[in-house]
């Protein structure tokens, strides 16, 4: 697990974003489902910051994985080329347009048609951002990185990170209980990737060998946080689901539980 460690500020990075990005495909998904009346929208619009907030220190933690902080600016050399300058791009268009939304929002500034169309390309773009995410690790120098169970762990945070945030940030708008159930089965689909990626990435490592290392003695290691990772992730779509009708107090229970979950299952992986 030491090189897990050694990666913690890319895993709270990676854990911290995807669950803000996913928050606003909750939100657009919600959007499109229920009409809110003017009181409800505002305190929705309030308590989007936390989900920009997540996204935003995200993006710090990740700073800190850089030996000078400076090589940050050349990120976007290599775009369309390297798998990592897409992901940071892809993340920075992303939190662009949420900042734009959610200001706007906030500022009253926006239409109810205006409205529907920038959430939904805020949405949209979350996705894409936990797409780019999971396709950044995509090495052919890591053979155990590179298959679609990296992928699916990391599309599947983003939808049950963003499921239990939603949650959250919803509750506080009683009208929104209409999308209760597409949001709930968006917290179980992402549950069941994130948990079908990091089972299928330990099922592969446990066959694989190099001089150094025997892939079965790496999932040995990784073993209690993934299974940690499992349960917790598990928990946090039950408690999403659950809070549309126990309230707010129930949603943040469900964002607890998915940073640890997903905190788990990234420090798995990088230990894989």
């Amino acid at each position: 697990m030491e090189a897990a460690m050694s990666e913690l500020p890319l895993a709270l990075f990676t854990v911290f974003a995807s669950i803000g990005a996913g928050a606003f495909c909750a939100l657009a998904l919600a959007g499109f489902s229920v009409q809110l009346d003017e009181g409800q929208q505002a305190r929705v619009d309030r308590a989007s910051w936390i989900p920009l907030a997540f996204v935003i220190i995200g993006f710090i933690c990740a700073f800190f994985h850089l030996s000078n902080a400076l090589n940050a600016v050349n990120v976007v050399a290599g775009l369309g080329r390297s798998p990592l300058t897409n992901e940071i791009c892809a993340g920075s268009l992303f939190t662009i347009v949420a900042i734009i939304y959610v200001a706007l929002a906030n500022a009253g500034k926006l239409s109810a048609g205006a409205r529907k169309g920038l959430l939904g390309v805020t949405g949209v773009l979350g996705l894409v951002f936990g797409l780019f995410m999971g396709l950044a690790y995509m090495i052919g120098t890591v053979q155990s990185w590179n298959s679609w169970a990296t992928i699916a762990e990391m599309v599947g945070l983003t939808l049950v990170g963003g499921a239990a945030m939603g949650s959250f940030v919803l509750a506080s708008a009683e009208g929104a209980s209409k999308a209760s159930g597409a949001l709930t089965a968006m917290g179980y689909v992402g549950a069941i990737a994130a948990i079908a990626g990091g089972a299928c990435m330990a099922a592969m490592v446990s066959g694989e060998g190099t001089a150094l290392y025997a892939g079965s003695n790496l999932v040995a290691a990784a073993m209690p946080a993934l299974v940690i990772g499992c349960v917790c992730v598990i928990a946090a779509a039950v408690a999403a689901g659950a809070a549309w009708k126990r309230g707010a107090s129930v949603g943040a229970v469900a964002i607890v539980l998915v940073v640890i979950g997903a905190l788990a299952l990234r420090l798995a992986f990088y230990a894989m």
